[in-house]
Formats: structure tokens, sequence, C-alpha cells
């Protein structure tokens, strides 16, 4: 063991020679004394890490090693790959096979499951046996921890636990706590994952999700490491103290703050650095960004936040700004503002001095917020508001159907913009209309110029003014994915699930033992991975995410094996591109399909719909219904009542920007009943359990706002949205959905 860890031990050791079967640990002259187990020195010991030091994918436990006791009922433990010491009370203890509990009558209970531990840094003569007992583990801060013995080791760290139960020998069988199941079961998972040489378990959880693209590359990047505190920055000081010393002169240009002494009774908030690379369409990283944030958790509503809310921008609207950009020929551009929230005022807030930044002489003073700072409940709402009022005096109009996107004419001139969060996606009638519009807003805010739109929330634009083209694609994103799960080189399928492909809750593992393996394995994680590729430029995987994802709270083997399915359809397509042209109308051509008792489990039918503009698609979808439907026409009158919605949706954001749709708006369908009873009270007998507002649909039909016309079952695009389909009919609805094949293999080398 390392040298500083003998006192625990020797304290330890002088415990366990007295008779007394447990070690009395307490406060002095408290009258409450908590008495901590003796337990085996050096065994093994997983203290729980609070909720609020750690992310969402984090471990909920860190595999620790038992050295002794610390005043005031704390256990004391090492961390082997932090290489530092902790104080804890919420702790689960493995003493190994000779330490099992026995019940009455002798019989001997089943031991539980261990998990490998990192490894223990020891002296060349004791590395040998070490090894028998701590084994090689995924936790997720190892390579930053393991740079060398020589580390210095800070101070024991005390964490918050609430007082624990008294710990006593018992003859009850243990089961173990749903979080500590919880626990192992992802413990067991990364660690075996971890020594298959599967890259997802190393660094997925490494990222800090501060920017939409940022994190979007960050979350696949396997080369990447990410400091998640301050300490780990100082140890690359070369590569993230310049950013920290960029952030902090923001703080002092935009009088963020003024020092004042804590105000009696005031809630006080901590502050936390976070990290994170910035990178380009291709997936370089271009620079390093840090970012001071507020432990906005710990605020009280009603005391220093009250309103939260601040919407950002739809995909739907961004596609559809790019085809009437195409169809237009709208000059396409981009700004990015810097240190956005930091433009929004607030008043409500105390926060303690920044970790590296404490101001000699005023160390008990703290940080009275004059401004909206990353991470306070109220920041995003406050920003949201602050430049929503700038675009009003600009003369923007705030569309009603989607809050983030505005429009304005000025004669001949029109402007039109997108905004999630701080980024800023703009169209305008010409070059002299852009350079107004981004002029406007540097007088007010500092921002980055980023020139032509080529890259928007980790999608790639690519435009052809020769061609009157724009196309929009998700390839480096998609290589990433495909390195992420060690799918480079697998051979690539033609359709993202297998003809045929049927799921069910019958795949699902039906015992503990199978669900344990399971486990094992990153369904949800590779599914997470596809989800965005869905939304962004992917209909065509539709079907597939919203099948696959029924499955998420317990996947088999076939649901594995399917999902992998979709990565080699990936492989095969990963050049695939949404384009929109300028020889295509804007009118959208509408269809929607039903599956009727597609889901096996439930019985309930799929509903799926996809409009198309200028030649590509702009919104689309595929869900389960909500209740059984007892019959063909019932499924697909459901699936009309939701793209008619969608359909006037999309007919008001475009009246608001001026460009007007003939009215009725037409929607494809190729069932002859539901076009009928749309119409009409007719087959009352089949219709007369509809819930009322499903007899919207012929509401608005009566009062001619939608109308809808026959096409043959085989033109129909929206059925790939509701089954699996073969390869001919798949291949054939994608290229109507006009989604080019540039880059891609030919079609009949591409493998089954």
């Amino acid at each position: 063991m390392p040298n500083y860890t003998h006192f625990s031990s020797l304290f330890h050791h002088h415990q366990a020679t007295h008779p007394h079967p447990k070690v009395s640990v307490g406060q002095y002259g408290s009258r409450i004394r908590i008495e901590l187990r003796l337990l085996n020195i050096g065994c093994t010991a997983y203290m729980r890490v609070p909720d609020e030091t750690r992310q969402k994918l984090d471990p909920k436990s860190v595999a620790c090693v038992m050295l002794g006791y610390f005043p005031g009922r704390m256990y004391h433990l090492w961390d082997p790959v932090s290489r530092r010491t902790h104080q804890s009370q919420d702790v689960v203890f493995d003493e190994g096979d000779c330490h099992r509990i026995r019940r009455v009558g002798g019989e001997q209970d089943m031991p539980t499951t261990t998990i490998p531990h990192p490894s223990f840094p020891t002296s060349p003569e004791t590395e040998q046996g070490s090894r028998d007992v701590f084994s090689s583990s995924s936790y997720e801060h190892t390579k930053n921890a393991t740079q060398g013995s020589d580390t210095p080791i800070p101070n024991p760290i005390a964490i918050p636990t609430p007082l624990a139960a008294t710990n006593r020998c018992s003859t009850r069988t243990r089961n173990p706590s749903r979080r500590q199941r919880e626990t192992n079961e992802y413990l067991q998972r990364e660690a075996a994952a971890n020594q298959a040489g599967d890259t997802w378990a190393t660094d997925m959880s490494r990222e800090l999700d501060l920017e939409a693209s940022s994190a979007l590359m960050a979350a696949v990047r396997e080369d990447l490491t990410v400091p998640r505190t301050y300490s780990e920055a100082m140890r690359r000081s070369e590569v993230w103290h310049p950013s920290m010393q960029k952030e902090m002169d923001k703080m002092a240009e935009n009088e963020v703050w003024e020092l004042v002494r804590p105000p009696p009774g005031a809630n006080i908030v901590d502050s936390k650095w976070h990290y994170a690379p910035k990178f380009d369409s291709e997936g370089e990283i271009i620079s390093y960004k840090s970012r001071l944030v507020a432990k906005g958790f710990t605020q009280v509503y009603g005391v220093d936040y009250f309103e939260t809310f601040a919407s950002v921008v739809r995909f739907d609207s961004l596609r559809l700004i790019l085809a009437i950009a195409v169809s237009f020929d709208l000059e396409l551009w981009q700004i990015d503002f810097e240190s956005a929230f930091l433009n929004g005022r607030m008043k409500e807030v105390y926060m303690r001095q920044p970790e590296g930044f404490v101001v000699k002489g005023k160390e008990d003073h703290v940080c009275h917020l004059l401004r909206s700072l990353y991470g306070t409940m109220q920041a995003s709402h406050t920003w949201w508001h602050e430049l929503d009022k700038t675009y009003t005096n600009l003369g923007y109009v705030r569309s009603r159907v989607d809050e983030s996107v505005r429009s304005r004419r000025m004669g001949n001139e029109l402007t039109i913009l997108s905004t999630y969060t701080d980024d800023v996606t703009g169209a305008s009638t010409s070059p002299a209309g852009a350079d107004q519009a981004k002029q406007e807003l540097r007088d007010k805010y500092k921002l980055k110029d980023g020139g032509e739109l080529n890259y928007m929330l980790g999608i790639k634009v690519e435009r052809d003014r020769a061609n009157k083209t724009i196309s929009i694609s998700q390839s480096a994103y998609i290589a990433c994915i495909l390195k992420r799960f060690r799918h480079e080189n697998c051979t690539p399928a033609s359709t993202p699930l297998p003809p045929g492909t049927k799921l069910s809750d019958i795949n699902s593992p039906e015992n503990d033992t199978k669900r344990l393996e399971m486990s094992k394995l990153p369904y949800r994680e590779l599914l997470g991975s596809l989800m965005y590729l869905y939304i962004g430029t992917h209909p065509d995987l539709s079907f597939a995410i919203q099948y696959l994802s029924r499955y998420q709270a317990n996947p088999g083997r076939a649901h594995w094996d399917a999902a992998f399915h979709v990565l080699r359809y990936l492989k095969g397509t990963s050049n695939l591109k949404i384009t929109y042209s300028a020889n295509s109308p804007l009118t959208p051509i509408r269809y929607a399909d039903a599956d009727l008792g597609g889901c096996s489990d439930t019985g309930r039918s799929t509903s799926g719909y996809v409009f198309i503009a200028s030649g590509g698609p702009i919104c689309w979808s595929s869900k389960r219904q909500q209740r059984v439907s007892t019959s063909t026409t019932e499924a697909e009158y459901k699936a009309l009542c939701h793209a008619g919605q969608t359909a006037l949706w999309i007919d008001n954001f475009l009246s608001e920007i001026g460009i007007g749709i003939d009215r009725p708006l037409v929607i494809h369908t190729d069932n002859k009943g539901a076009l009928d009873i749309s119409k009409h009270a007719t087959q009352h007998g089949k219709t007369r359990h509809f819930k009322l507002d499903s007899f919207w649909l012929r509401e608005a039909i009566q009062e001619e706002e939608l109308a809808l016309t026959l096409v043959p079952s085989g033109m129909n695009i929206a059925d790939v949205f509701t089954k699996v389909v073969t390869r001919d009919q798949f291949i054939r609805a994608r290229e109507m959905l006009g989604m080019s094949r540039e880059g891609l293999q030919a079609r009949g080398s591409v493998g089954r």
C-alpha cells in the first residue's frame, strides 16, 4: 500500500486487537453515537457518488479500498483510480468469500457478484500479490488518473451523506437495494466491455454537453479525454488554463458579478468549471473551451429563480427554411453569440467565487450575479427573453408556430432567423440584407460571424449554386458512430432492418441470468446515437429506430442484432444526403399511411407520414398509435388525423413568412374507407366508438382546409414509415424521398 495509508492501517489494527466486536466512532460530546462494523482492511468498498456530483450516465458508485475509520462516523476509503482518499458513510462492502454470512443451521449464503476493481498502486515487491485481488476497470476517469505515481495526494474529501443505520450482522438473506443492483449491473457491463476492448466503455461519460454541435461529436470520440474537475484540468494546464483565463476575462468585461459579503440567510450556490473541445464539420478539434457554470440545482424556486422555459428551433423548421432558401435563392449565413447567457440580467443569485480564481484578501466574499450565468435555473429563460426583445426592436416578427423563428420584410428584402440558444441560422434575399442583419446584431452583442452556412447543429450543409441545390448530411457523425461501436469494416446492408423482421417481448430475456448478460451490451447507448440521425437527416431510419426503441427497458439478443443491422445499413449509406432543389415545387407533397396491428405485443397500429418540399423531405414521423384499432380503416384514419395537424402547422409557418399555399391541403392515402368516413358519417357501426377528437379531420375537410386523395399503395412513400418492407420497396421509396445516392456503392453490390 502507499505510505500515506499506513496510519489508517495502524488505527484499524489497534481496534482489531481489542475484544470489541464493533468499532464505535462518534463526535466528542455527541449524544448519539453510530457504531461502524469492524471490517477486513483492504476489502472492496463501493462508495455511492452523490447525485449532485455526477452526470446522467456516470456510475452511481465508485470501487474503493477499505483503509479504516474516521472520527465523525465515516469510513476511510482509498480510490486507486483518482488516487484520492475519501470519507463516506454510504458504502457497500464486499469482503470476499471468506467473509460470507452464514444462515441458521450453517447454510451458506450465495456469494455476491464480484465487480472488477481499478488497479491498486503497489510497490514492485507487492505488485504480484495485489493482482490477485484487484483487476482492471473502465471507471470513467482512469486516463487522467494514471499519469504517474508522483501525483500529490489532496486532502481527504468529505462527501456529505445521510446518517447510515447501524450495520450489524444478521441471519437474514441480504437482498441488494435497487440502486445497488443498478450500480452493479452498470459496473459489470462496463468492466466486461472494457476487457473486451469495446470503446464505448472508456470515454462515453467524459464529454460535457456545453454546445449542441460539440456534444454530438464529443459523445463519439474515443480518443478524447475531457477533464471533469479543475484539478484534472490543471494536469494539462497548457491546454485548459488559457481558455479558463479567457472565460474569466469575459466575466470581468461583461461585469457579470460584484464581490459582496454574503447577506444573512442568503442561498449561496457553488460554481464548477466545465470543459469541452470544439469541432469542425469533419469532426476535427479546432479549439478548447472552458465555461464557468453555477450549480443551479441548489437554487430555491420562489427565492432566487422563477421562470425557466426557453424554446429552441425545431429541426422541421430548419429543413423548411432550407427548402425556402433554395426555392427563392436566398443567402444562407450563420452567426454564434459569444457568451450568450451573460447578456441576460438578473439580481437574485449569490455564488461562491470560482475555483482557482479566488480574489486575494476577499476570500470571505461571494459573487452577487448581475447577469445570467450558465447553470443557473433562469439563465436560458433570461437570455431568450433578452434576445426576443432585441429581435422585436429590430422589426422581426416572432412565429406563432415556432417561437424560435423570426422573420422581417423591408421592401423586397426578406430575412428569416432561426435560433438554437446561441446559434443563429439566417436566410436573406440578398448579401446586403444578410450583412445588415448581422451588423444590427453585432451592434448589440458580441458574436462570431460564421460566414456562409455550412454546418449547423452537427449537420453538414452543402450548396451547389450552379445546379440550384442544397444538401444536408451527417457523414462525419456516422463515421464516429461506426468507429465507436467497432463497425468500421462491417459488411454493408441495403435496408435498416432485414426484410421480414418481427420483434416482440418474446425476444426479451426471461430470467435474471440472461438479463444480466444483455445488460453488458450498450443497447441504449447505440439507440441514443442513432436517434440524432433519425431526427436530423435520415428519415429512412424512422421506423427502425421507433421499432427498436420499444424494447429499451429489456432488450434481448434479437433486438441487439437488429440494432447492429442498422449500423451495417449506415456503413453502406454513410454519404446519403437529403437534397433540396429549386427545380422542384416548394408546395409540400404529403403522404400518410398506417399498418394495422403492427405491434405484436400490444396489437396497436403504427402511423407514419412524410412531407416533401423542394424535392426533399422536410418532416416525417413513425409512431405507434395510442389505442388499438379495430380495422384498417380506423388505423388509416388516425394516421390521417396526425398528418393533417402537421400539414396545417407547415401551412401556418409559410403564411407567417408571406408564402401562400393554395387550400385545401391535399394528403395522399391508399385507403378508400378512411377517405369515405373523413367526408361523411358513413359506416356508423365501425366508427361509433371513435373519440371526439378523431372527428377533427372530418371538420377540417368540410371547411376545405384539408383534402384527401387516393394513391396506389405502391406509390405511397409513407409505407416505409409503418413497417419493414422488402429491399426493392425500400430503395424505391428512398429514391422517391429525394435522398441522393452520391458516393454510395452500386445498388447490386450492397450486402444484404
